[in-house]
């Protein structure tokens, strides 16, 4: 259920990247990463 999780987050993650520069996104994303797992 988590992986489902984090693999829709990082679909709505490349479609925001058109508008992002890719260091962003990614930064967004693992930023994200690091809270999901605290919240485990």
């Amino acid at each position: 259920m988590k992986i489902c999780k984090v693999l829709f987050l990082f679909f709505i993650f490349n479609l925001s990247a058109q508008q992002k520069p890719v260091e962003t996104v990614y930064f967004d994303f693992d930023k994200f990463n690091l809270t999901d797992q605290q919240a485990d």
